[in-house]
């Protein structure tokens, strides 16, 4: 398409009020009015193929008319946790039932989607990686659907008690407080000694240990390495108790 052939060319919600023109080494920028008034510069090949449609009124009004149908559905609780999913405490897994008409928003998404997903495994689930589920419109993780599935309530935190994100068996799952979920963390790549929260350090020659419990750092420092693991495991375990994970 010739360049001066472009003025008074809509594409999308756009349309071309000047010709094309290069600015410095960038790629050639046209003119362009949006549909709700607003007139700037942008990428010509961008308008061309399609990738542009609008000045982004576009895209904000998809994202208001998607809240306006999500704000629709029913709220989460567990009648329609279990209306929608079986849950497996054996193995942590959720499967969609059959999703009854008051799931969707209209009668053609019912006829077309109700059984689409009847009996897969709900979410993506990923050895080492925390599984969601999208679920009436929102996004919740796994862990806590469990728990809204089982009792009917969502925790503010709740703890892998091996510390494997992706296992959701209801044998691992508890509730706990932030500070008791950090202190089931288990040892980091950055760690060099082997053992969580011991190292040595090179100014004082000593093997130094420090465990965080209630905001409150215990920081003692030992000769051998041997003697630091030992007294390191029993405050620990003090402190933190069943939530003890010493790496």
């Amino acid at each position: 398409m010739k360049a001066d052939t472009l003025i008074g060319k809509k594409f999308g919600y756009l349309t071309v009020l000047g010709a094309p023109h290069v600015q410095g080494k960038h790629n050639p920028k046209v003119r362009c009015k949006c549909s709700c008034g607003k007139e700037w510069d942008t990428d010509m090949g961008s308008v061309l193929n399609g990738r542009t449609k609008s000045c982004g009124c576009y895209n904000r009004s998809l994202t208001r008319k998607s809240h306006e149908v999500i704000r629709q559905l029913p709220k989460l609780d567990q009648n329609a946790a279990r209306a929608l999913l079986d849950y497996d405490p054996s193995t942590g897994l959720f499967r969609w039932k059959s999703k009854p008409e008051w799931a969707f928003v209209s009668e053609r998404a019912y006829m077309l989607g109700r059984d689409k997903y009847t009996g897969k495994v709900a979410g993506r689930n990923v050895k080492g990686e925390y599984s969601s589920i999208f679920v009436l419109g929102k996004q919740i993780r796994s862990h806590k659907l469990a728990f809204l599935w089982v009792t009917g309530s969502i925790p503010k935190c709740v703890d892998h008690i091996n510390g494997e994100k992706s296992d959701n068996r209801w044998a691992n799952l508890r509730e706990a407080t932030r500070a008791q979920n950090s202190a089931n963390m288990s040892l980091t790549k950055r760690n060099k000694s082997g053992i969580k929260g011991l190292w040595y350090s090179s100014s004082s020659k000593k093997w130094r240990i420090a465990v965080r419990h209630d905001g409150v750092t215990v920081s003692k420092a030992f000769s051998s390495k041997r003697e630091a693991s030992i007294a390191l495991r029993k405050i620990r375990e003090d402190l933190h108790g069943e939530f003890s994970n010493h790496g």
